[in-house]
Parts: C-alpha cells; structure tokens; sequence
C-alpha cells in the first residue's frame, strides 16, 4: 500500500472561516475560494490521494491550544468537509484495511483556519503625479488588509501586474489594519487599478488611477570650475621625459558642459573645456618652461547611479593643443617658439550632486598630445567644483 500524500484545499460554502496553507515540508497544499448562491458561510475541506486497497479512511483533528473538542471522522471518499473556529490545528490519516486495522497512517499536518475579512478602499486620487525614480510612492487608503495581504497594481490596458510593497498600521481608535501608501517599482505613465487580495481569497479592485510621471522644471545642465591636482603625470618619449620631467608642474583648467537628452537613467550631451599645463625644469645651467594650453570639444554621457544625487560621468572628444616652448643658459643662446598639435582627450569621473545647484565631481583624465614624432600624454587627477541650473 503506498504512502497517502495529504493536502488542504478550502473552499467558501458554510463556514464563516478558510483556512490557510501552513503545512510540513513535503506536502502540497492549495487555498482555493468558491462562493455558495444560497448561503455566506464557509467549510474547510482536506483532500488526499487515496489507495486502491483501502478499505476506509479515519481522519483525526486537533486544536493546537485544546480550545477546540477533537474531532474523528471516517470516510470511504478520499476527503471530508467541516466546519472549525479559527485557530491552529494539526491532522493525520490513518488508512483500515479490510479488518478494521490501520495500516498505514500519515505524520500530522498542520494548518490554520483564520476568518476571511473583505478589504476596502478608500477614495483615492483619479490622477496621480509622481516623481521619476527606481521606486514610486502611490498614496492610497487601505482597510482590513493584513501582512499576509497581496496588493498589486494592474496596468489598465496591459493587464501587466506590478507587486507592491506595504506596512500595515493598526488605527489605535477604532484598532483596523490600514495602509496608507504602496511603494512599487518604476511605472510606466498610464491608467493603473489597485487590487488587494486577502487571506481566504476575498478581494477587490479599485477604480482606474491615472500615473503620471513628474516632469523636471529644469534640463540637467552644468556649468562647472575644474580644479585640478597640481602635478600632472606625463607619459612618452624616455629622452623627452627625462628633461621635462622636472620638479616642478602644475595643470588648472574648467569646462562648460551641458546634457540635455535624457532616456531614463541615461543623460547625453557635450562638453567643451580647456586646460593648462606649465612645466618647469631647471638647474644651475639650464631652464626650460614648457607652457601647454588645451582647448577641447567632448562628447558626454552620464548614468545616474542615486536618484539625481550621484552619477557616473565620462568624456571623450578632440582639441588642439598650444604649445609654448622657452629655454635659457646651456651652451647656447636663449630659444622661444610656439607649436600647435592636435590632441584627443578622454575623462572618467563621478559627480555627487548634493544639492540642485551644486555637484562635486572626482576622477581623472588624460590628453594625448599628438606630436609628428612621438605622442605625449599628460594624465591629471580631476576635481571638479560646479553650478547645476
């Protein structure tokens, strides 16, 4: 005779209670609702799956806490219907073979059967604005919900369901679980219904509310001073290198930058900026002054990373570069003379925005100074201190 696999299934026909599935591990269980025409009570029903060789079937029931009378059914069906108070219980099966001996008989099962309370709703807006983000806040007057409670909103024309997040708040007059705001991921703008489901299966379905979505009073644009660590790395020719790498060096520069193209988290726009690099190497012989000024046209993107607050900023575009060149003593007569190189430039960044008309911005660039011989490149570590408008 195989083992019994024992679930619980409750349905709405003469009780005033429903059961809910809290049974042990290795037992499948379902919570199912059916609405009687002719009355409002409710039964509990337990079903299993019986064997061939049984004879008759004897079902033992038990309050947890005793509050209850113990009760003992026998059937030839492989289910029986009652009807219980709320509380928790625990059952088992025992299966009679054709002699009245129990052949086999399952573990306790345990479940519990709480009262089937139909949620309400309040009034709520028909339109609701709110603010672009990874979650939206949806105001809403809720009334006996529970924990256990389901609560989604439905997209009008989609049918797409959105799980909400909610806490529950115990009115201390009248001692009614209210909830009085949903937290739900980002939602697309359109008409949305609330629909709050409860324990036991009793439900209900708001009135279309109309999402729309906040629009900025303002384009996400900067206007931002750099300031710069004042020694600059250079990269390049060794013999170069080894002349201009002298002790003293100092970069300064600001740029203008604006994004006004905006796809979700994703800003796009331009930035021109300009820089300064001076390099100063002398000794007791000889001086020579390198004086760079860098004019640059990037493009911009940035990711918002925190809610308008943090965001991932990078650059890259191409200048020309003015090239101041001096030196004096030696063994010959003093030399000045200016180049013009082209040169590509390239930025990693954060920016932190604390607020509106602020950002602070940390990273590092690097210039690539495209000569005829060789390619220079000057990295900087980047602070930039902006205006937001």
């Amino acid at each position: 005779m195989k083992k019994i696999f024992c679930s619980v299934v409750s349905f709405l026909v003469f009780s005033l209670f429903v059961p809910e599935g809290l049974f042990p591990q290795a037992l499948e269980s379902s919570v199912s609702e059916t609405k009687a025409s002719d009355s409002q009570k409710y039964i509990q029903r337990i079903e299993w799956e019986g064997d061939e060789n049984a004879w008759q079937y004897g079902i033992e029931i038990i309050s947890e806490d005793a509050s209850v009378e113990p009760l003992t059914l026998t059937t030839e069906a492989t289910f029986v219907t009652f009807t219980l108070p709320p509380g928790n219980y625990k059952y088992r099966i025992s299966v009679y073979d054709l002699f009245g001996h129990i052949a086999v008989q399952s573990k306790w099962c345990v479940f519990t059967i709480t009262k089937a309370v139909q949620p309400i709703i309040g009034d709520m807006e028909e339109n609701i604005t709110v603010k672009k983000s990874n979650k939206v806040e949806i105001p809403v007057q809720l009334e006996n919900v529970s924990d256990a409670s389901k609560i989604v909103m439905i997209n009008s024309e989609t049918n797409e369901e959105v799980v909400a997040e909610f806490e529950v708040e115990t009115d201390k007059d009248t001692g009614v679980n209210i909830v009085d705001k949903l937290i739900v991921p980002k939602l697309p703008e359109g008409n949305w219904t609330v629909k709050v489901t409860n324990p036991g299966g009793k439900s209900i379905v708001s009135d279309n509310i109309n999402i729309n979505l906040k629009k900025k009073d303002y384009d996400f644009k900067n206007v931002n001073f750099q300031l710069q660590g004042g020694y600059p790395f250079l990269f390049g020719n060794s013999e170069v290198l080894s002349i201009l790498d002298g002790p003293v060096k100092f970069n300064l520069g600001g740029r203008f930058s604006i994004a006004p193209i905006n796809y979700g988290r994703n800003y796009f726009g331009f930035d021109v900026s300009y820089n300064f690099d001076d390099i100063i190497y002398q000794n007791q012989l000889l001086t020579i002054a390198v004086a760079m000024h860098t004019v640059q046209f990037s493009v911009l993107y940035q990711f918002e990373l925190w809610e308008e607050h943090l965001y991932f900023d990078t650059r890259l575009g191409m200048g020309v570069t003015f090239m101041d060149l001096f030196s004096s003593g030696g063994y010959g007569e003093d030399f000045e003379k200016g180049y013009i190189y082209p040169a590509v430039n390239g930025c990693l960044a954060f920016m932190y925005r604390p607020v509106r008309y602020m950002n602070i911005e940390l990273g590092a660039q690097a210039i690539a100074l495209l000569t005829p011989d060789n390619i220079f490149v000057i990295a900087t570590p980047v602070l930039l201190v902006g205006v937001s408008f």
